[in-house]
């Protein structure tokens, strides 16, 4: 999702702002493992945000401690966001 940010300056060096790509948000607020992340996730890929081939393919470049976790979650997301 593209965000336009206007330019902005201050005093003598101009703000950057980093923004997460969707589905490497949804990836972090599944390895948070909280309800609300979970409700978050399954909403973005219901709503067409996110795709879950996409996200299992990105779940390859986590962190190996997170992996088996998001992976088991995002098996609850498939299951629960074909039924929303």
């Amino acid at each position: 999702m593209p965000i336009v940010l206007p330019r902005f300056k201050h005093e003598d060096s101009y703000l950057t702002a980093h923004l997460l790509e969707a589905h490497d948000l949804v990836l972090a607020k599944l390895a948070a493992g909280r309800e609300r992340d979970l409700t978050y996730a399954i909403t973005a890929v219901s709503a067409d945000i996110v795709s879950l081939e996409e996200l299992e393919r990105r779940l390859e470049a986590m962190p190996e401690s997170h992996r088996d976790r998001v992976r088991d979650l995002l098996a609850v997301v498939r299951a629960r966001a074909k039924r929303a």
